[in-house]
């Protein structure tokens, strides 16, 4: 099944991939990541990852103490109908996991918006 990016709900995400050169979530090996750097010091990267043929991951990540530190991750899958959020990660203490959804909707509506605010859309993404 192809997978258009068009309806991922996060149009900043969209952006991002589609400036790394996919236009669907099939052109992405599973495991690969689209990784863009802030040119503000206190601004984390912002990493997309394609975990599975159906499951993307949007997240904030820095170091810390060697560990790879998620502020905050979201796991979205597609169902066939659209995609859900599956998993809220906030490093090092908070994870939500619910299988057939979080209901998060405002939260990544909220993120997205500040994501364009704060230039990632206009960053140049690199291919991990």
């Amino acid at each position: 099944m192809q997978i258009e990016l068009d309806t991922f709900p996060m149009s900043s995400v969209i952006a991002v991939l589609k400036d790394a050169g996919f236009e669907t979530l099939n052109e992405i090996d599973n495991g690969g990541s689209i990784s863009v750097e802030h040119d503000a010091e206190y601004q984390d990267d912002l990493v997309v990852s394609k975990l599975s043929d159906r499951q993307l991951s949007v997240a904030h990540t820095y170091s810390q103490r060697g560990d790879i530190m998620h502020d905050p991750e979201l796991v979205f899958q597609h169902t066939g109908d659209g995609w859900v959020v599956i998993m809220y990660r906030q490093d090092p203490r908070f994870k939500r996991v619910d299988k057939s959804g979080l209901a998060m909707d405002e939260f990544v509506s909220d993120w997205d918006h500040r994501l364009k605010e704060q230039g990632y859309v206009d960053a140049k993404p690199e291919v991990l």
